[in-house]
């Protein structure tokens, strides 16, 4: 389902960057170099198609729950 795909691909992404930085962290490098060595960390082709799987992702969790959480009142 579309939740869970996107959930793996955050917590893949969660993953690759806490063994980036051996930390744990909470926010994407805005730097295009360090965001290209992520998306060759998640085994994707460039850094635009990683982008626009992080924007899909996110606009569509936003969506889910904006539809099932969202107050209406």
């Amino acid at each position: 389902d579309l939740l869970g795909r996107h959930y793996e691909f955050l917590r893949q992404l969660e993953t690759v960057l806490r063994r980036r930085r051996n930390i744990s962290v909470s926010s994407l490098p805005a730097d295009p170099t360090e965001q290209r060595k992520l998306a060759i960390g998640m085994e994707f082709k460039d850094r635009e198609t990683w982008q626009e799987q992080c924007e899909r992702a996110r606009a569509d969790i936003h969506g889910i729950y904006d539809k099932y959480f969202r107050s209406t009142s």
